[in-house]
């Protein structure tokens, strides 16, 4: 049992010197306790250097580097997205012009029909009319007398 406690407390004590190392070197961590004597002496024990003021250059510019890239790569997705919606507008605007060709053609072949051929057949419209507001009438009287009928089919079935 006395031999496992020196190599426990070995474990322990090489576990907190890594620990206590790994702190150190953590940017934030280490800017803090340089401005310390106390801090400065941790440091030099654990064998933790402060950054150079290159280092802290060139880790700022690698930051920045990557936010740049981020950036363009937004950049890069809205002109794709943009490029995108312009083709769309085009082909619609092509689209709209084939129409609006039709329409101007059917137009001047409307204004080339003689006004008597427009009346006759205004005429003729008319007269359809008549008869299909006739007819309506009497589908729906037709209807009303069917279901009249059915309604007391079902009451004397006793359904009703």
């Amino acid at each position: 049992m006395l031999e496992i406690i020196p190599a426990l407390l070995a474990a322990a004590l090489g576990g907190v010197f890594t620990l206590l190392r790994e702190l150190g070197q953590q940017k934030v961590l280490s800017q803090h306790l340089e401005k310390t004597p106390f801090g400065r002496f941790y440091l030099k024990i654990l064998g933790v250097r402060p950054p150079t003021p290159h280092e802290k250059l060139f880790a700022d510019l690698e930051k920045t580097s990557a936010e740049m890239d981020r950036i363009v790569r937004e950049i890069e997705a809205f002109t794709l997205d943009r490029k995108a919606s312009m083709a769309r507008i085009e082909q619609d605007l092509g689209k709209l012009s084939q129409r609006e060709e039709e329409l101007k053609q059917k137009i001047v072949t409307l204004e080339k029909v003689p006004l008597p051929a427009v009346e006759a057949f205004g005429k003729i419209l008319r007269e359809g009319e008549k008869k299909s507001a006739y007819r309506d009438y009497l589908l729906f009287l037709g209807g009303v007398v069917a279901s009249v009928i059915v309604a007391i089919v079902l009451k004397k079935l006793g359904y009703g």
